[in-house]
């Protein structure tokens, strides 16, 4: 190798040194570079390894609150069906006694409508008692729980049954209980009777008297049936046919108080005070109530100033 004068090296040899320190310099640097790369797949492999234990904890976590949630329904339905065994126990026993409860029902009604049938009238009655009234009231409670139990009914059960309704006044369910004997029955001239009184209750007279006509078709001489009639026709002022019907009745039942007055109330309609007040008198005779009801009765508003009238009923002895 030449070298130049005064020992200093070379323009060569010091280009070469150079780029000998600046390889160097470079291979450092790689160094470093390949150190921190190192470094931070070391941290980057420790982060992942965090990641994989928190995620392994998760899992297991969720894996433990399913089954401990699993566990609580479990527990829960079973739970849940023991209580709904013991309500279908419970059920079970309280239909026991109302079975029980249902016969017994049904045996007192049963016994309420055997006796009905020896202790009730076989007709509708004119007059009602307290102790007759409490009959009815059994009666009509005792069906009314054979109907609910589904227990057949028959005809002489429906007529009585109607006849509690009208003693009570409740007309609809009576023509119900009529209509269903009728359809049993269709010439129970009993029934025509009784759903007539129904009907006028009901303020449907027209109705009422076709049913009285073909009930005396079959019991002419019923004083009550035929005093039933002359009431209707009352109702409609056709006093004429009113006062037959009264005349009638009281052929067949002279001492028939009811349509002695009614009688009374005919003729004071019709304006002959003289025979209205004989009636009258006759009713008062008979049953002194009638006495208070015509002094006030709208009837007999025409014979106010009779002497007579007044005299018979009070009205000159201050009570007017």
């Amino acid at each position: 190798m030449s070298q130049i004068e005064g020992g200093q090296p070379s323009d060569e040899l010091t280009t070469l040194k150079e780029q000998l320190d600046r390889l160097s310099a470079r291979v450092e640097a790689i160094e470093q570079t390949s150190d921190a790369a190192t470094k931070a797949g070391e941290a980057a492999c420790r982060h992942a390894s965090g990641l994989i234990n928190v995620v392994r904890w998760v899992g297991t976590s969720i894996i433990l609150v399913l089954g401990l949630v699993g566990t609580i329904r479990y527990l829960e339905t079973a739970r849940i069906e023991r209580r709904a065994a013991e309500v279908v126990e419970r059920a079970e026993a309280s239909e026991v006694k109302v079975n029980q409860l249902l016969e017994n029902i049904g045996g007192f009604a049963d016994k309420v409508r055997k006796d009905a049938r020896r202790l009730l009238p076989d007709e509708l009655p004119s007059h009602v008692t307290d102790e007759l009234e409490n009959r009815y009231v059994l009666i009509r409670i005792a069906f009314e729980f054979a109907k609910a139990l589904g227990a057949p009914l028959d005809a002489d059960d429906h007529r009585m049954l109607g006849d509690s309704y009208v003693i009570w006044k409740d007309y609809e369910r009576a023509v119900q209980a009529y209509d269903r004997v009728l359809e049993i029955n269709p010439d129970h001239a009993r029934v025509h009777w009784s759903k007539g009184v129904a009907l006028v209750g009901l303020r449907k007279h027209d109705e009422a008297l076709a049913l009285f006509d073909r009930a005396l078709k079959i019991m002419p001489d019923r004083a009550e049936l035929v005093y039933n009639k002359g009431a209707a026709l009352m109702e409609l002022e056709r006093w004429d046919e009113a006062l037959a019907s009264f005349d009638r009745a009281l052929e067949i039942k002279p001492d028939f108080a009811e349509a002695h007055y009614e009688l009374a109330c005919a003729y004071s309609y019709r304006d002959e005070p003289e025979k209205a007040v004989s009636a009258l008198r006759r009713a008062i005779e008979l049953e002194p109530k009638y006495r208070d009801m015509a002094k006030t009765g709208p009837a007999f508003e025409n014979l106010r100033d009779n002497s007579e009238f007044r005299r018979l009923v009070g009205l000159d002895d201050g009570d007017s």
